[in-house]
């Protein structure tokens, strides 16, 4: 995980509603849980990370952290030993009940010994959970629990992209923070990442420069080519998602890129040249 002041920044993209009430959470004392919630992109990390810092911040500035105090400084260097994240994992890709109480079949740090304790450099203990619509029923009924009582000295943040999959009673406890797309500015990257924030910044990064420049020239070519060049397309995107990811995942490269084009393609389906080229293939 990274907390840098650059990723944080990505929740200014989030809209306005969704940063007044970061702010008036981070300025407050009171406990109540919050869920950072949208679609996929939207958002919820820079904003749930930036409200995470605050919790912590020994001095906030508005609901925003200072950035110097003791707590800041552990956070910016992924050494802050008030902060606990919880996020799927396993086979199942699930948040189980071992990460919210002891579990002796399969022991783990957890949610009920971390808070505990009063934070030792912070000004609050914080819980983050990262895709919340992951917990199994056992796993989410403890944490139902701990959300109705906490200590005084406990937040909680949880961040979905399917608010509707979090059992009722967990998400009634919580406050909602919506995330929603922002009005960007028109252009490339803006049509490819279909206005997700998260994804337009991943995209706007010095080394995505090439793919970038590729990736139009290939879209700006895509409709003069013909049926029998189908092989040589598929090779020419596969070579395009190998540019989009340096690395050996070639099925989420793949799979990412193909979001983008039919990000892409959603733009673009009002085009009386692309519609009428879709109908000639």
């Amino acid at each position: 995980m990274s907390w840098t002041s650059s990723s944080l920044s990505v929740s200014e993209a989030a809209g306005p509603r969704a940063l007044a009430l970061i702010g008036s959470l981070g300025a407050a004392d009171a406990w109540v849980p919050a869920l950072v919630a949208g679609e996929e992109g939207a958002g919820q990390s820079g904003l749930s990370r930036s409200l995470t810092a605050s919790f912590l911040c020994l001095r906030p500035r508005d609901g925003r952290p200072c950035g110097e105090c003791q707590a800041c400084v552990s956070v910016a260097r992924d050494a802050c030993p008030d902060l606990l994240l919880v996020e799927p994992g396993g086979r199942s890709d699930l948040i189980v009940l071992g990460q919210i109480v002891l579990d002796k079949r399969n022991p783990q740090p957890h949610i009920r010994e971390f808070i505990q304790a009063p934070p030792v450099v912070a000004r609050s203990k914080v819980v983050l959970v990262e895709r919340a619509e992951r917990f199994n029923a056992d796993a989410a009924n403890a944490l139902l629990k701990m959300l109705e009582e906490p200590p005084d000295w406990a937040r909680f943040i949880l961040t979905t992209n399917a608010a509707s999959r979090i059992i009722p009673t967990v998400r009634s406890r919580c406050l909602l923070v919506p995330c929603d797309f922002s009005e960007a500015e028109p252009g490339f990257v803006s049509t490819i990442s279909g206005g997700a924030p998260e994804l337009a910044a991943k995209l706007s990064e010095p080394g995505q420069a090439p793919f970038l420049e590729q990736f139009e020239a290939w879209l700006s070519a895509l409709l003069g080519r013909r049926r029998e060049e189908a092989l040589k397309v598929s090779e020419e995107f596969q070579e395009l998602a190998d540019l989009y990811r340096d690395d050996d995942d070639s099925r989420l490269a793949r799979a990412e890129v193909v979001k983008l084009f039919a990000n892409w393609l959603a733009a673009n389906a009002r085009s009386d040249m692309l519609r009428g080229a879709l109908e000639m293939h």
